[in-house]
Order: structure tokens, then sequence, then C-alpha cells
């Protein structure tokens, strides 16, 4: 494993600038990544506090992609994890991709933005059995009924002050 220190957060300008897309639920990595690359931004989404699941899946998901076995020792050493945790992580980020076209494989797009990454992870076996359709349904309905229970809190909250 190659040492890479990172710094300073001014690193998350340099890797936009390399192509790599920073969502709220997603990360999108450049296909022309190199190793070296690939694993300095691990060390970048490590220091971020509290990492997204979604960018340690998709970080993950896109090294097993490109580099197989060495991804799973890398992330291992470089998050203090055990790789299991971060392969977790990775199967549902594959399980829902951020975008159609991903990894290079074309898929429908089943992450459903602003639905808890937990309630993702919970549904992965369902797309395994071909239901990924069903799943994202389950999805959506967790979605709106959160929505519903927070705007019905926040009513009852403002009329009981």
């Amino acid at each position: 494993m190659s040492v890479i220190t990172v710094p300073h957060p001014s690193y998350f300008d340099a890797f936009t600038a390399r192509g790599v897309e920073f969502g709220a639920d997603y990360l999108i990595i450049p296909d022309d990544f190199t190793f070296d690359e690939w694993s300095a931004l691990g060390l970048f989404l490590k220091r971020i506090d509290a990492a997204n699941p979604w960018w340690n899946g998709d970080w993950w998901a896109w090294g097993e992609n490109r580099f197989h076995e060495m991804s799973s020792q890398e992330a291992g050493d470089l998050f203090g994890l055990e790789p299991e945790t971060i392969r977790h992580r990775g199967r549902v980020a594959n399980a829902f991709p951020p975008k159609e076209v991903m990894y290079g494989i074309l898929q429908p797009c089943t992450r459903v933005h602003g639905c808890y990454f937990s309630y993702h992870r919970e549904l992965v076996p369902m797309v395994h059995e071909g239901r990924a359709a069903e799943a994202v349904e389950w999805l959506e309905l967790s979605r709106t009924r959160r929505d519903e229970l927070v705007a019905g809190f926040d009513l009852g909250h403002r009329l009981r002050h």
C-alpha cells in the first residue's frame, strides 16, 4: 500500500477538478482514476467527519469493480474498519446505483434520494431477488411516510406552543 497524506480539506477542490462528483447521496469517480488517486480519495473521505455511508459505499464499489481484491485490503487499512463493514456499504451502493450508467454498466437508477441509507440496506436482499422495482416502491413509501410524520410533528409542536 502506498502512503498518501491528505493534509487539508481543499483536496475537495482538487478531486472535483479531477472529475469526481460529490452529491448528497452519491460519489461518482472518473473511469481513468489510478489506484493512487482512488486511495487518496479514500483518505480524504476518512477525514470527513461522520463520512456519508453512500460515499464510502460508492468509493468501495468503484474500487472493487476496478481493482478487485486490492480494494478490500485497502479499504480496511484506510478506514480502520473490518473490510466487511465497507463491503456492506459497497453492496448497498451497488444494489441502488445513483446513476443509470455506473461502473460502465447500464442499469436502472434505483437510489431513492432523501431516503435513509439504512432503509436501502434493509432492502438489498429484495434487489438481489430481482425485485428492485418493489424495493424502490417501499423506499418511496418510507420517504413519504417519514415526511408526513415530520410534517405532523412540526404542526403538532406549533399548535402546542
